[in-house]
Parts: C-alpha cells; structure tokens; sequence
C-alpha cells in the first residue's frame, strides 16, 4: 500500500527532495527499509539503544560451512523476531564464496505477516 504520508527514512540514508532525509512511503519498502537498517546495524553501535542491530558480523572471519550457515539463519531469526516482528522469514541463502573474502552475501526471503506479501532482500556485509 502506498501512502502519501510516509511511513519512515529510506534505506541507504542520504539527503531528501523535500527534507533531510529520503522516505519511504510503502508498507514494503518501509519494511525492507528496515530490515536492511537492522542487518547493516552491528549490535553495540546504536547510541542509546546498544542491544538493537545483528550479530552478523561476527561471522565475516568465520569459514563457510553449513553449522555457519545454519546459526547465520538463528541469528537472523532471533533479530527479526525481536525488532521486526511484522514479517517472518522464509528462507536465506549465502551466496558467493566467502573463503578468503570476509564478505557474506544473503538472499533473505520474507513474508509480511497477515498479507499475501512476499518479499526479498538481497545484502552484503564486508569487514
């Protein structure tokens, strides 16, 4: 649903046409808007909300394995559960060779809740 009013500050933040920042003004992208805030957040960086954020990167230096990969979808999980809980997640997947790159690639697939909405999200975290 588009809205004339928005919804929230539109991910990457950067300077607006009509203000300080760039908005969104659908339920959908205000809603991948933060579920990229989120994962791009490193736990610990919020001031005054240090607890908010992913502990995604914690596995940069880590290999590329299935228990990685398994714990990488936990933690997803846990911090969607937490602070977006409007959606759930279907599925992620690691793409790429993260080996010697310390860069994990996801494809993070959604549902927003009580809609037919699906989504998806496609990100990268580098050290």
């Amino acid at each position: 649903m588009i809205t004339s009013t928005p919804l929230g500050i539109a991910y990457p933040i950067q300077r607006g046409a009509n203000g300080y920042f760039n908005e969104s003004f659908s339920t959908v992208e205000s809603i991948k808007d933060a579920l990229s805030n989120l994962i791009l957040t490193p736990k610990k960086t919020r001031l005054g909300r240090p607890e908010y954020g992913s502990s995604l990167y914690g596995f940069l230096f880590e290999q590329n394995n299935d228990v990685n990969s398994d714990a990488i979808t936990s933690v997803l999980e846990e911090d969607i559960e937490k602070w977006i809980p409007s959606i759930e997640l279907i599925s992620v997947e690691i793409v790429g060779s993260q080996e010697y790159s310390n860069t994990i690639s996801l494809i993070i697939k959604y549902k927003i809740k009580n809609t037919p909405l699906l989504d998806e999200l496609t990100l990268s975290l580098t050290a």
